[in-house]
């Protein structure tokens, strides 16, 4: 009998070590899977930066933030840097597939948009890209570019009207930016960061009410198609700008005003704890803190505004 208790107690003391062992390692273990993810994405936007550096060395210009023209008969009309960026990702095939005559929406499109690309996703966005009440043809996307600082719309023709800021970014609607363009310096220029997957997907809600201005004190509506098409160049799912930091507690916004033009005041969002990647200009990622300095932050968002940055404050 006295054996049989101390082999008891000998139990549960090893229960015991081993509850207290897992309560110990279980955060670490969860950080380091975390990490993980977190490099991962990293890793992905490295890809990217080297597309587009790639596509810049066949055209000697960084590609269009989005081909926009009041004509759709035109060729590729609406269309996006990243479907730009394909042939250069190993994505050929897709590339191929799509017909540059017929915008990304079309059915003649609709296989290729559709096409999950896992380059241009993070390893927390969602894997899903249907929604169940509306099909928004094309595949998710993690990656979303700079439109610049203060600039809330995406072209700068009715920039120039006076309705709002130019783009001061590299990738705007009929952007056509060499590397000559980025005064600031390519090591101190942002061209893309993350984007949350909007994981309704345009589920047939109201997605917006009221314009949005990009004003500080708007943002206060989310829409529903953040992240959801690689293809597109449609601003709510293919750009940001810096009028807020990373990851701000106010929502998104985005409203198609004036018509067909794009204005929106949206920042780079992830599901990494205090901050999101941030791909600059020549090719590094580094990973930018929610807390950064707003000014510092807008002064990366800009190609030509000669701001003075020091490379050891973010």
């Amino acid at each position: 009998m006295r054996s049989q208790r101390f082999s008891l107690v000998d139990l549960a003391m090893a229960t015991s070590f081993v509850a207290i062992v897992t309560v110990i390692l279980t955060p670490a273990v969860l950080n380091a899977r975390t990490a993980s993810r977190q490099q991962d994405c990293a890793n992905h936007f490295k890809m990217i930066g080297i597309a587009l550096h790639n596509y810049h060395a066949t055209h000697l210009l960084f590609p269009p933030g989005r081909i926009w023209d009041s004509d759709p008969l035109r060729p590729a009309h609406d269309n996006g840097a990243t479907l730009m960026a394909l042939p250069y990702i190993e994505q050929e095939a897709v590339y191929n597939a799509f017909n540059f005559y017929m915008a990304w929406s079309t059915v003649q499109n609709k296989t290729a948009c559709n096409q999950r690309i896992a380059v241009f996703l993070c390893p927390d966005a969602p894997m899903h890209s249907m929604s169940e009440k509306v099909d928004p043809v094309g595949g998710p996307t993690s990656i979303a570019y700079s439109l610049g600082s203060l600039a809330w719309l995406t072209h700068p023709t009715h920039a120039a009207a006076k309705l709002g800021p130019q783009p001061e970014g590299v990738f705007f609607d009929n952007s056509a930016i060499g590397a000559r363009e980025i005064v600031d310096g390519m090591s101190m220029t942002v061209f893309a960061s993350e984007q949350i997957i909007d994981a309704n997907r345009r589920d047939g809600s109201a997605e917006m009410t009221g314009e949005c201005s990009g004003a500080a004190t708007e943002g206060k509506q989310h829409f529903e198609r953040s992240g959801s098409r690689w293809a597109a160049g449609h601003p709510s799912s293919n750009y940001f700008n810096a009028r807020r930091r990373p990851n701000d507690a106010e929502s998104d916004c985005f409203h198609g005003t004036p018509v067909g033009i794009g204005s929106l005041n949206k920042v780079p969002r992830s599901r990494h704890v205090g901050g999101v990647n941030v791909l600059f200009a020549d090719g590094s990622v580094k990973f930018v803190r929610d807390s950064i300095d707003l000014r510092l932050w807008q002064s990366l968002n800009t190609r030509a505004a000669q701001e003075v940055v020091d490379p050891a404050s973010f």
